[in-house]
């Protein structure tokens, strides 16, 4: 089975969210492809889970899922854990809870509807 290694970036001082972009050799500098750079430790790289979400979108950790159950909506954390993806509960107050493997199954009924960093509203539903 062939797995895609992607990353997305997002650069906290400018407030943007890039997916084309290469690393340098010695591993210090990050480029856009309009040949813009910043500093690895100026970013927070956000890896592809290799996944979808039910309409087909990529699903990167730090995405925020949604899905509906009983009526109700529930909103999910994508993050790395313990060597996994993991879909985290968000509860009230944006208080972590459940925590289940990340999987094309688990991703059928739930859609992105945003990122940790440019929509931090979505942890506190």
């Amino acid at each position: 089975m062939k797995r895609e290694i992607k990353f997305r970036a997002w650069i906290p001082n400018v407030g943007w969210l890039a997916d084309g972009f290469s690393i340098s050799m010695d591993g210090t500098e990050w480029y856009d492809d309009n040949g813009h750079s910043w500093p690895l430790s100026d970013i927070e790289l956000m890896q592809f889970t290799g996944l979808h979400d039910k309409n087909g979108k990529e699903i990167y950790e730090g995405d925020i899922m949604q899905h509906k159950f009983d009526e109700r909506l529930f909103n999910w954390l994508i993050s790395f854990d313990d060597g996994a993806f993991v879909l985290q509960n968000i509860g009230v107050d944006g208080y972590l809870m459940d925590k289940i493997r990340l999987t094309q199954t688990s991703c059928i009924e739930r859609i992105v509807i945003g990122n940790i960093y440019e929509n931090p509203e979505l942890l506190n539903p």
